[in-house]
């Protein structure tokens, strides 16, 4: 439940922030209904619900290596976006305009989206090339 909850989110996030990215409006750093920052990662991006059905499926010794691989791409997707809030909100007051630090911000997380895309990738290749030996 919490990888869609967590799609969702992300995607509600892309709609309310594409107005302040194009300049139409005042940037703001929390465009949730949540109340703070911690219920992120506890309501949104918890991978509780993943790390359960990992381990069941690891200790029932499943010979579905792609399902494991699933499961451990939505783990690994969602810590990723804990990661990324909290260095979002590392940053200064609620609602100001963009400072150099936000690029660098925004290029790191953008460094790191691709690394995790690419460690995916090359477990998967590995692991359906394992299944199909």
């Amino acid at each position: 439940m919490s990888f869609e909850a967590a799609i969702n989110y992300l995607d509600d996030y892309r709609e309310k922030r594409s107005p302040a990215l194009n300049n139409e409006e005042r940037q703001k750093w929390f465009t949730t209904p949540l109340s703070n920052v911690g219920q992120l990662s506890t309501d949104i991006f918890d991978s509780q619900a993943e790390n359960a059905e990992w381990e069941g499926l690891y200790t029932a010794r499943t010979s579905n290596l792609l399902l494991l691989e699933s499961v451990r791409l939505k783990i690994a997707f969602l810590a990723g976006c804990r990661r990324d809030v909290r260095m979002i909100f590392s940053a200064w007051s609620s609602h100001r305009v963009r400072v150099p630090l936000d690029h660098d911000r925004f290029e790191y997380m953008r460094l790191n989206f691709h690394r995790l895309r690419t460690q995916s990738l090359k477990q998967v290749v590995e692991t359906k090339k394992n299944a199909g030996s």
